[in-house]
């Protein structure tokens, strides 16, 4: 009930001291249900009071401490008071919502420009190489078929040129299979790969029974003249083995399509299409070598041999360099860079699947979440087995409102890992007189629904202002961690954002740092390592981008490579190859612990 006049002049003589006015964070254990209020504390000069709400409906949600009621004048001016607060708080609490629209729109836009990058990067590489492969592959088995001498199995002179557009054009068509294109691989490695060399094989096949079947005929024939069964033996020989070949390389290609993964596939295919090129470079010049050294110099088998070196010379320099290293990986980087410089971000839109942005932000803003550091136990973080119940310590978060971004190997040493944490924490409230709010992915993952946790990673991360990177032993081989660092600094992160702390010794770091391969990083599932290692492939088309990016994020300047007394970074500075093609912001030297 209102304070009656008695109790009014009972309380005369009390003084007022507002002891704590301000806003509690939601977080705090006065505001459990996430509502931000006012709180005044109102004492008696004698002795504290109890608290009980306020009667007036200007100051719900406000609590006084009193022991004797209050005047009313002096009532009248702590509601003043409070409206104004209050007012005050209104515009706080819209600046936030001002600034996590703001994020928003930022994340938004990334995101698009991701997915556009995607599309273009899939246009320049795969358009041009489908262009041309379809165009040499016409053109080429049109000349090839329509040009042989008549009698013989010589392709004449247009029919050599079919044959080695042919075999340009299929080059061509396997370049514009991108990593990350499991189904295409599938289809045209696996499936379109086998059956042309199936073919190609069996042709060799009925080639041999003819032969074998002329012999047992006493009609050997070679170049449409006759020749002693003896030579023709000889050369049957010689195509029995190219068959062997043929078919041990198809069976192999077989194997590969039913029993490996589609990176394998692709890698592999496209060197067994250079081995299988080699046979045919091996078999062409031997016909005409052995149709001059059995019917002598003439036109016919000069013409042979003069037809089988000018195709066989256009074919070896193919087979040469379709078998040099990275050769794929290189055209494709090299045309995913015309008209701009390398769009690592496609591979956030690879991430992304066909999902529409607007549903995947607003999934990830209802499911973004953070927990204080001072509820993260050290017995938690050393169990290494999910526990839903965790989630119940954590609050809802806005983008940018989240202090880090916790990347660790659960492999690591857990106890070196919590000292870390702790030395990260004692730092951060030195500096900002709070606790830390953190993403933990054993916290704020969604148990009960990973996989959509998981697809609104680059959200969540934009949502963090820094990457908290606990590095041991394991760390560089969970890719896991290294695809959380690439999806931070393509979602605008900056190198001087990212906070490097390691358990191990530093030269230690340095030397793993140095010798890491990406081709040896996996997870802990199968599918998880499939999935990420198709991302990382649709952004960087070779392991070595990839290896140079991760350790041109972590030691950009000369002072963080002075901090591991290690050198052989330098060639990652500002004007390393990468530097300078890459698209990135400039980037700053992270802390490095």
């Amino acid at each position: 009930p209102p304070p009656t006049s008695r109790a009014m002049a009972k309380s005369k003589t009390a003084t007022f001291t507002e002891v704590l006015p301000g806003m509690v964070p939601a977080a705090s254990a006065d505001d459990t249900d996430g509502v931000m209020k006012q709180v005044i504390v109102v004492q008696d000069s004698a002795k504290a009071g109890t608290a009980r709400p306020s009667p007036h409906p200007e100051t719900a949600g406000v609590q006084f401490m009193h022991e004797d009621e209050v005047l009313s004048d002096e009532r009248d001016e702590v509601v003043r008071r409070l409206s104004t607060e209050t007012e005050d708080t209104g515009k706080m609490q819209m600046h936030v919502l001002s600034t996590e629209a703001e994020s928003i729109a930022k994340i938004t836009d990334r995101l698009e420009r991701a997915r556009e990058q995607g599309r273009r990067q899939l246009w320049r590489i795969s358009g041009p190489c489908l262009l041309i492969g379809t165009l040499f592959m016409v053109v080429g088995t049109a000349l090839w078929s329509s040009f042989r001498i008549p009698g013989t199995t010589d392709e004449g002179w247009l029919g050599c040129l079919g044959f080695v557009l042919g075999m340009i054009g299929l080059y061509s068509m396997l370049l514009a299979i991108l990593p990350s294109q499991f189904i295409l691989i599938r289809l045209l490695v696996g499936c379109f790969g086998n059956m042309l060399m199936a073919i190609i094989t069996i042709l060799r096949l009925l080639s041999v029974v003819d032969r074998f079947n002329s012999i047992a005929n006493d009609d050997c024939i070679y170049l449409t003249r006759p020749v002693d069964c003896s030579v023709s033996i000889g050369i049957g020989i010689a195509e029995v083995v190219g068959f062997v070949i043929r078919a041990g390389l198809t069976a192999y290609m077989v194997f590969l399509a039913v029993t490996q993964l589609e990176e394998v596939l692709l890698d592999k295919g496209f060197a067994i299409a250079g081995l299988f090129t080699w046979v045919i470079i091996i078999e062409l010049p031997s016909s005409g070598i052995i149709g001059v050294a059995v019917h002598g110099w003439d036109p016919l088998t000069s013409g042979v041999l003069a037809r089988t070196m000018v195709t066989t010379v256009p074919l070896a320099l193919v087979g040469l360099i379709v078998q040099r290293p990275n050769f794929r990986s290189g055209i494709q980087a090299w045309l995913a860079s015309r008209g701009e410089q390398v769009a690592s971000a496609a591979g956030i839109a690879q991430m992304l699947g066909a999902s529409d942005i607007e549903d995947i932000i607003q999934t990830a803003r209802h499911g973004f979440r953070y927990i204080s550091l001072d509820q993260v136990t050290r017995e938690d973080m050393m169990d290494k087995e999910p526990n839903p119940h965790l989630s119940k310590l954590t609050h809802p978060a806005t983008f940018g409102s989240v202090d880090a971004f916790l990347s660790h190997s659960w492999s690591d040493d857990e106890s070196a890992k919590w000292e870390k944490l702790q030395q990260f924490r004692e730092e951060f409230k030195a500096r900002h007189h709070r606790e830390p709010k953190i993403w933990i992915d054993k916290y704020c993952i969604d148990q009960a629904n990973i996989e959509t946790s998981l697809m609104s990673l680059p959200v969540y991360l934009s949502g963090c202002t820094s990457l908290l990177m606990i590095c041991g032993d394991s760390y560089l081989n969970r890719l896991w961690c290294l695809v959380e660092i690439f999806v931070f600094m393509e979602m605008g992160g900056h190198a001087s954002r990212l906070d490097v702390r390691s358990i191990i010794a530093k030269d230690a770091l340095s030397k793993k740092l140095e010798s890491f391969s990406l081709e040896e990083a996996e997870c802990s599932t199968e599918s998880d390592t499939r999935h990420l290692r198709k991302v990382l492939r649709s952004g960087f088309h070779s392991s070595d981008d990839f290896e140079e990016f991760v350790k041109e994020a972590i030691y950009r300047r000369k002072s963080a490579l002075s901090a591991v007394n290690s050198g052989f970074l330098s060639g990652l500075l500002p004007g390393s190859s990468r530097a300078r093609s890459s698209n990135r912001t400039e980037r700053g030297s992270g802390n490095l612990s």
